[in-house]
């Protein structure tokens, strides 16, 4: 996993057009980039939810935040931010 977008699905116009964007842009596969609402990038059936996103969030290159007024009230999305917050590594390189 390259890029991790963190966003609440009530953002998802905006988190297309950045996956668009990024894959345009740095020739990615959808493989590369895990965006949990948006298809083609979900997680797979059958794996457990939260140990597999803070294993996704630990080891991706880059983790972008989506940051809206409906993100905020997202658990999820603070919850991600915080965990890479805590893990003391830069959101990009």
């Amino acid at each position: 996993m390259k890029i991790f977008i963190s966003h609440s699905s009530q953002d998802l116009e905006i988190v297309k057009s950045l996956v668009r964007l990024i894959r345009g842009s740095l020739n990615l596969s959808s493989e590369k980039i895990r965006c949990t609402s948006l298809n083609g990038h979900r997680l797979p059936a059958g794996v457990g939810t939260d140990d597999r996103l803070k294993q996704e969030i630990f080891d991706c290159e880059v983790l972008i935040g989506i940051i809206t007024p409906i993100s905020l009230e997202s658990y999820y999305v603070l919850f991600e931010l915080g965990a890479r917050w805590g893990l003391k590594r830069q959101s990009s390189h």
